[in-house]
This record gives structure tokens, sequence and C-alpha cells, in this order.
């Protein structure tokens, strides 16, 4: 999962929390997983179920799987 992120390949960038962390959702085993992610230590520090996004982060992630034409969210 850190490689996913640290190469940049997220599903759906959210938004950064700070200068060095940023929360995004990534693919991982078929599934959407959001994620808080530490650039300069190179590791996720929270994972998080897709409940915990807000209703405009909710939107902005099945915006971007409807533009990339993946899987619909389960």
């Amino acid at each position: 999962m850190n490689a996913i992120c640290s190469s940049g390949n997220y599903v759906c960038f959210l938004e950064r929390q700070s200068c060095t962390k940023s929360k995004a959702v990534i693919m991982y085993d078929g599934e959407y997983i959001p994620v808080i992610y530490d650039k300069k230590r190179k590791q996720i520090i929270t994972v998080l179920t897709l409940d915990m996004l807000s209703e405009k982060e909710m939107a902005t992630l099945k915006e971007a799987i409807e533009q990339n034409g993946m899987e619909q969210i389960k």
C-alpha cells in the first residue's frame, strides 16, 4: 500500500492536511481504501473506512471513479 501512495497512483486525492500529510483514496485488492499518507516518512499513517469520509469527499471519489471508468463503490 505504501508503494501505491509513494508512486502517486491514487484513485482520488482528497486534501492536503499539512505540509507532509495528505488524505487520498487508493485501490488495493479490488477495494477503495482512504488513507492518510506522510510523504516525508513515505508511510501510511492511518487507514480509514469509506464511511469516515465526508459527503464532499465521497462525491469527489465517486466523480473520480466515473471519470476513470472504474468499478463503482460496493
